[in-house]
C-alpha cells in the first residue's frame, strides 16, 4: 500500500505556519512510518530528502530502503538552504519569490511553471501551478543531524530526472557523493515527473522497492 501524506501545514492541513517547527515536521513522518507493522520504503521528493534522511537516523531498522527522487541528499549538518544554494540552478535562485507573510515564502506561478514543469503538458502544468501553495520559511534553515551507523546503515536508491532545471542532472549527481547509493535509475522528466512522466516513475518506483540486497 502506498500513501502520500501532507506535511503538517501543506496541502489539506491548516496547521498555522508561526506554530510549527522543523522537529514537527520530522516527527510526523517518524510517526507515519511507525504506523506500518513493517519496514517501509520511504521516498522523498526535492526538499524531501531532508525529511526521509532524518527519519533514517532516528529509526533506521523500521525503514527498509530511502528513494531519493530528484532530491536533496544531506551532509550532517546542512541545512535546506545549504544544499539549495550549492545545488539549484542559479538562474532559480535569482528569480523572483513571493514575500507572503515573515514566515511564508513561495515562488510566483510563472517562474513555477517555468522551472517547475518545463516537461510537463500544458493542462497539467496549469492544474500544478494552480495547486501551489506557499511553504514554512523556517523548514529551510534546520540542519540536518546524521551519523554512519545510523542514516549510513541504510539502503538507498536514487532517482535522477535528466530534464530537472530547478537541480541539474549533473548536481543531482553531485549529491549522490554524499552518501552510499544501492543503485541510480534515470527518468527523462523534469523536477516534476509525477506530472511529466507519471508511467516511468511509476515504473522506477516499484524497481526502487523491489531491489534485492
Amino acid at each position: 500500500m502506498a500513501r502520500v501524506p501532507d506535511l503538517p501545514g501543506m496541502g489539506a492541513d491548516s496547521i498555522p505556519f508561526d506554530t510549527l517547527t522543523p522537529a514537527q515536521w520530522d516527527q510526523f513522518v517518524i510517526d507515519l512510518v511507525n504506523q506500518e507493522s513493517e519496514p517501509v520504503v520511504l521516498v522523498g521528493h526535492s526538499r524531501g530528502g531532508m525529511q526521509i534522511s532524518s527519519a533514517a537516523e532516528a529509526i533506521p531498522d523500521r525503514i527498509l530502503r530511502l528513494v531519493y527522487l530528484t532530491a536533496f541528499v544531506p551532509k550532517d549538518g546542512q541545512s535546506n538552504l545549504d544544499l539549495v544554494r550549492q545545488f539549484c540552478d542559479p538562474g532559480l535562485l535569482s528569480a523572483p519569490r513571493m514575500e507572503m507573510a515573515r514566515n511564508e515564502t513561495g515562488f510566483a506561478p510563472e517562474v513555477a511553471r517555468a522551472w517547475f514543469y518545463n516537461e510537463t503538458p500544458g493542462e497539467w502544468a496549469d492544474r500544478a501551478v494552480a495547486r501551489l501553495q506557499v511553504e514554512p520559511k523556517a523548514m529551510i534553515f534546520a540542519p540536518v543531524h546524521l551519523t554512519a551507523d545510523r542514516f549510513g546503515t541504510v539502503s538507498k536508491v536514487y532517482i535522477e530526472c535528466e530534464q530537472d532545471m530547478v537541480i541539474p542532472v549533473e548536481n543531482q549527481r553531485e549529491m549522490q557523493i554524499h552518501a552510499a547509493f544501492d543503485a541510480v535509475l534515470r527518468l527523462a522528466a523534469d523536477h516534476s515527473p509525477f506530472y511529466s512522466a507519471p508511467e516511468q516513475l511509476v515504473d522506477a518506483l516499484i524497481r526502487a522497492a523491489d531491489l534485492k540486497d
